[in-house]
């Protein structure tokens, strides 16, 4: 695709603006790829979860189509939209993470505001209907009237709602998988605010939601705090400094809680399985995964669910003498 021919211009008085508008654009029209899925009976250009990705998502097809890719691309945001639903026998759903699919009819409707097409509105109104029937039986808790989840980003077992962690009913139960931005910077070019941010989401957030649920274990003398820590910590791939130097403090973090918590009953334990691909890393090629499956022990990756079992064995009451080295 010709970007000019495709990407609309901007001019304002902000030459900044301008630019970072023209590099948006550009990163939205790199992600468009052919692809063919959900109900989206054949081939056609849709957003992808990104320009290396192999699959639309959707969350990020809800986002692009709201904040206006409808408007540069009628035709992709209606597709990618139709590639992101499924069936469930013969009903017409919203498909991915349950918590992504309200967020879902969020960017339906505003297609249907950029574009006035009511036959796909017709069909978003039918899959948002079945999609809030099933979640309705299945993610909604009568005792808080809310459904579980996030909102809309749950990357990670630290994400998914207690209902599926299969815990004991007596206890508290912390799990510490915060993430953000994780950049490969140079040391020659690291600052600060680098190392800060990093802080920022592995040493100040567990911090701070220790402190919420702290009381209540130390009341019930039962807790179990996890940690998603770090392989990064002992193997240091060049560029992660900052990262490291955060996910090191976590590690300290973790063993002196479980030093001092222990006499409360409540255990602190680290999961740090390495890289686990999940939807986000679609889009790594298969000589990078190899690579790194060539350093593991068991020469593959880990899978998702095989964590979630280790993280359900240690908040179980069958750790209940596994507390983290001091």
């Amino acid at each position: 695709m010709s970007l000019d021919a495709h990407i609309p211009s901007l001019t304002s008085d902000a030459p900044l603006l301008d630019a970072a508008y023209r590099i948006a654009a550009t990163d939205l029209l790199r992600s468009i790829a052919p692809y063919k899925g959900g109900l989206l009976g054949y081939d056609a250009s849709v957003f992808m979860a990104g320009e290396w990705y192999a699959t639309p998502w959707t969350r990020d097809a809800a986002i692009n189509v709201w904040n206006g890719a409808g408007l540069f691309y009628p035709t992709v945001a209606r597709d990618t939209l139709r590639a992101v639903l499924a069936r469930r026998g013969e009903t017409p759903i919203i498909d991915g993470e349950y918590w992504d699919a309200i967020i879902w009819a969020v960017g339906a409707w505003a297609y249907y505001l950029q574009s006035g097409d009511r036959t796909f509105l017709s069909e978003a109104l039918d899959a948002t209907r079945n999609s809030l029937l099933l979640f309705e039986s299945t993610e909604f808790c009568p005792e808080s009237g809310l459904f579980r989840g996030p909102a809309v980003y749950g990357d990670g077992v630290g994400a998914y709602p207690d209902i599926y962690a299969h815990i004991a009913d007596n206890g508290s139960v912390l799990i510490v998988n915060a993430t953000g931005e994780q950049e490969d910077i140079a040391v020659q070019n690291l600052r600060w605010e680098h190392i800060s941010k990093q802080l920022e989401y592995f040493i100040k957030s567990p911090t701070l939601l220790l402190r919420q649920v702290l009381p209540g274990m130390q009341r019930e003398r039962f807790g179990r705090i996890i940690h998603l820590g770090s392989a990064s910590v002992d193997v240091t791939p060049p560029g992660s400094s900052a990262y490291v130097v955060a996910k090191s403090g976590q590690l300290g973090l973790a063993r002196a809680w479980a030093r001092e918590l222990a006499p409360w009953g409540i255990t602190v334990n680290t999961v740090a399985p390495g890289w686990v691909p999940v939807e986000r890393h679609a889009g790594v090629p298969d000589a990078v995964r190899q690579a790194y499956s060539s350093t593991v022990p068991l020469r593959r990756l880990g899978r998702p669910d095989e964590v979630s079992a280790a993280v359900s064995f240690l908040v179980s009451e069958g750790a209940s003498f596994i507390p983290a080295p001091g």
